[in-house]
Formats: structure tokens, C-alpha cells, sequence
């Protein structure tokens, strides 16, 4: 059984139509990246996966439970399903730890003592364990979302959902990030990524979607799709996303680039 099912999934605010009969199956220890331009549905169909977003019909099952049932729990999935966003959403009158330890504290109701040491345990792996007495305004921001993605581990969920988690960051400082993520990934964690970054998604994901005004009009492994893909609209967005990566390399004097002219 799959651990995500997606069944013909459509969401509007108002008369705009985001999601158009989204359907996905996302199986344990897969890694799938949603791709697409800005505007396209994905970052709305993470949000709708974790309940932070209601949507208008279809089904949407975790282990086989339907999320919008009667009887759903809101807090049970979110314990089963982590999200990290694009812009951190850390609370800045925390300290990291502070930030770390709380859900844990009121939603698993962990004692201070288990939560620090679960905490001390992700700062350790994420390598940010001398930033624990820190506030967020101290970080840079790679090392921001390391600690988010450190808090969303903290209630040990079975799913990861990563929201553009490199759109906000310096390009110096999001090798960090995507490191951290590639080794959640080899260690066969679930995840859901909404990405930009074709080159991290050729190296992590099983599986590669890609969304064009609320649909997922092609789906295959990474090389296929970011080397052969069948649709002209993934073909168009990829030679675009491509020739944006060529320019910037470019003008910041890449020395590969330079060779090539």
C-alpha cells in the first residue's frame, strides 16, 4: 500500500482553480519532487497533504486513512508528516533549542529533559549544536533552515514535505541545505519536495512530476524527465529553467561557462 494517495484532488480560492484533479501515489522511503512553474499548484498540494489547506473534492490518504474523514486527526497527521517552508517560520523570541522543543513539549508531551535531548540530538546531526542558545536573527539563512528541518524531524514523522527550501537562500549557502536533505533521502525517508533546483532533483528523487497549471501532465525517473521528457510543456519549462541557470552562472563568471565561450 502506498503511504500517500492522492485521488482527483481539485482546490480554488475563489474563481481561481489551483489544483485541477491532482492524483499521485507517493510509496514509503520514495522521494518524489513536484516541478513547475511559479504559480502552478505545488506548493498549494504540500500544503493540502499536511491539512494546512482544505480542499474542495477528492481524497487525500495517509497509510489509508483519509485526512478529511469525520473522525481525522489534525495532530496525529501532522505527527506522521512534517513540512518545512521556503521562509523558515521560525519564531524569533525562541532560542533554536526553544524552537525545537516545542512541539515535542505540547503535542507529544515529552518532558523539558526527553526535548532537549531529542533536540541536542538533530542540532548534532544538522551540525548547528553550538547555535542551540542562538535566536534566529543570529543565523544566516542556510543555517536557519537546517533548523527547520531539524524542528519538523523533532516530532519524528514518517513524511517530510519541503516547500521550495532553497528559493529564499543565498546560492553560497544552499549546498548546505540540499545536503542535509540528500541525506534524509539515502536514509529512506519519505519525502515530498516542491523544488527548483533540477540538479538536486536528478541526484535525490525517485520519481520526478511535473505540475502545469494544477496538473501533473508527466511523471517519470529523474533522467527521463530532465533529459527526454515527453510532454512539450515540460520540455518548455526546462529549457527555460536552463537557460535561467546558464545566465546566471554566467554573469557571476563561472568558469565552466567562461571556457564554453
Amino acid at each position: 500500500m502506498a503511504f500517500l494517495e492522492i485521488r482527483d484532488v481539485h482546490k480554488s480560492y475563489g474563481d481561481n482553480a489551483v489544483l485541477k484533479g491532482i492524483s499521485v501515489d507517493i510509496e514509503p522511503h520514495e522521494v518524489v519532487c513536484f516541478i513547475g512553474p511559479s504559480g502552478c499548484g505545488k506548493s498549494t498540494l504540500l500544503r493540502t497533504i499536511n491539512a494546512l489547506e482544505t480542499i474542495d473534492s477528492g481524497r487525500i490518504l495517509i497509510e489509508g486513512q483519509d485526512i478529511w474523514a469525520e473522525d481525522s486527526d489534525a495532530d496525529e497527521l501532522r505527527m506522521k508528516v512534517g513540512i518545512v517552508f521556503q521562509q523558515f517560520n521560525l519564531f524569533p523570541h525562541m532560542s533554536v533549542l526553544d524552537n525545537i522543543t516545542l512541539a515535542p513539549r505540547k503535542v507529544l508531551r515529552l518532558g523539558r529533559a526527553k526535548a532537549n535531548e531529542l533536540a541536542d540530538e538533530l542540532l548534532h546531526r544538522v551540525r548547528l549544536y553550538d547555535k542551540r542558545n542562538e535566536y534566529p536573527d543570529r543565523l544566516s539563512g542556510g543555517q536557519q533552515q537546517r533548523i527547520a528541518i531539524a524542528r519538523a524531524l523533532a516530532m519524528q514523522p514518517r513524511m517530510l514535505l519541503l516547500d521550495e527550501v532553497t528559493s529564499a537562500l543565498d546560492p553560497e549557502i544552499v549546498g548546505e541545505v540540499l545536503a542535509l536533505i540528500a541525506e534524509l533521502a539515502s536514509e529512506g525517508m519519505t519525502m515530498a519536495l516542491a523544488t527548483h533546483e533540477m540538479n538536486f532533483a536528478r541526484e535525490v528523487a525517485d520519481r520526478i512530476c511535473f505540475v502545469h497549471q494544477g496538473r501533473i501532465v508527466e511523471q517519470g525517473a529523474p533522467d527521463q524527465m530532465l533529459t527526454a521528457p515527453n510532454d512539450p510543456r515540460t520540455a518548455q519549462f526546462l529549457s527555460r529553467v536552463l537557460a535561467v541557470g546558464m545566465h546566471a552562472k554566467a554573469r557571476k563568471g563561472d568558469p565552466e561557462d567562461i571556457a564554453a565561450q
